[in-house]
Formats: structure tokens, sequence, C-alpha cells
């Protein structure tokens, strides 16, 4: 009898570019930095925030020193304080006196990655415990599509999205555009999802299991003018697995 050789997974291409990126720093900073918690209940007042030596060039710089090669901000934590100044609430950095309320902690990051030559990435908790739609699960998602359509818009290239999928559920709208592109791959706990796949349609990723998180990672840096880019939408050749806060650097 003929023996064959047991076929081993082959990864893609954009899979081999996310893991030799290797090193990515998470920071966590936001309202809770402030109050001395590590989880806020969405009533913090935005007064509350306010950063007296804020450098982003030195928090990024450090990373860039250490070895890392790509730099993750939580956007937004479980208490729903914005570190943008969205449209889509005022429970963000814009309602703070820090500088007058003209601040964006997203963009000083972003543009900090961008003059040291690091990866940028956002992190993006799909549950709001500010947010008063936050049980009207249809509003919430439009609520939640329209911040990642601004953070994903207007502050790109970004290497890698995270969704945290604590809370009482996790059912969000990812992209409008979810499966749009022939190079897209979405993944959860290592598995290949097809279209019609169970917590995937119509460009809707909803977690099964509420305490699982999600890791949504470009497979290569898009410009400007590609999807993804700072006037694209879509972002492309995403793939998502099941991550942790202690295995987040490269072990989903």
């Amino acid at each position: 009898m003929m023996k064959h050789e047991p076929l081993l997974a082959v990864p893609t291409e954009q899979q081999l570019h996310w893991q030799d990126m290797e090193l990515g720093m998470f920071c966590h900073f936001g309202i809770n930095t402030f109050c001395d918690q590590e989880w806020g209940d969405g009533s913090d007042s935005p007064e509350r925030f306010l950063p007296t030596a804020l450098d982003a060039v030195q928090w990024v710089r450090t990373a860039k020193r250490a070895g890392f090669r790509y730099f993750i901000l939580t956007a937004k934590h479980h208490d729903g304080f914005c570190l943008w100044p969205t449209r889509t609430t005022d429970y963000s950095v814009k309602s703070s006196p820090w500088l007058d309320g003209k601040g964006d902690v997203v963009r000083a990051c972003a543009e900090a990655c961008r003059s040291e030559g690091l990866g940028f990435g956002i992190y993006v908790s799909p549950w709001d415990r500010n947010a008063a739609c936050y049980r009207d699960r249809a509003a919430y998602d439009d609520f939640y599509a329209e911040q990642l359509t601004e953070l994903l818009t207007q502050y790109g290239p970004l290497v890698e999205v995270w969704f945290d999928g604590t809370g009482r559920r996790c059912a969000v709208s990812v992209l409008e555009h979810g499966r749009d592109g022939p190079d897209q791959h979405v993944y959860r706990g290592g598995r290949e999802l097809a279209a019609g796949d169970a917590g995937l349609a119509a460009g809707r990723v909803r977690c099964a299991d509420p305490q699982e998180s999600l890791v949504l990672a470009s497979g290569r840096r898009s410009s400007p003018a590609e999807p993804g880019g700072a006037h694209g939408r879509v972002f492309p050749k995403k793939s998502i697995g099941r991550a942790t806060h202690q295995n987040f650097i490269r072990n989903n």
C-alpha cells in the first residue's frame, strides 16, 4: 500500500505577513487611567480625562526601541469613552478639558506611528456601558458600525483592529462590506469561515461566545488610496481569530 504523507496547513501570504511583524505593543490608556480602575461603568465624567504631558511620540518611540513593530491603542474600552472626537457620542475627548476639547489621542498615536515607521492598530470595545442605545441590538449595531467607519476611514492605514467580546452580548456590525474583497479571509478559533457559516452573514460578525475576543488583522499595510486606507471603507485582507489579553501578541 502507498503511504500518504500527511497534508499540513499552509499559511496564506497575508497570514505570513502578519506573523512576520512578530511583536506588537498594546497601550491601554483612557479615562480609567485617571480613575484608578481597570474597568469603568461609563459614569465617570469626561472632566476627569486631563493628561498634562501626553507624548504619543515618546510612547511609540519607546515601543520601537524595545523591538516592537506595531502599536495598538485602546480607542474605546468598555466604559464607552472615546479617545477621538467621534460624532456618535459626547462621551469622548471633545467633552474633556484636555486641549479645550480639541484633542485626539487616536490621531496623535497614528501620526507618531507613521513618523517612527511602526504599524498602527486600534482596540474598539463592542461593549459600551455608556451608550444609551446599547440594549437595542439594531440601533447599537448602527452606532458601533459608525464608530468603526470613523476610525477605519480617518486614521489609516491600520494593521490590526481588536474586538473584545466581554459584556452582556457581542453582536456587532464589523464592516459594511465584510466579505466584498476576493482576498479577504475571516477566521475564528483558527478555522476559516465561509460566507454562510454561523457567525458570519452579510458582512456581520456575531460572537457565539460572549466571552471570546476577536482579532481582525490586515495582511499588509494599505495606502490612503486603497480600501482601508485614509479614504477607504473596506479593511483588506483581514483575518479574525480567537485571542485573549494574555496571548494577544502572537498565539491566537
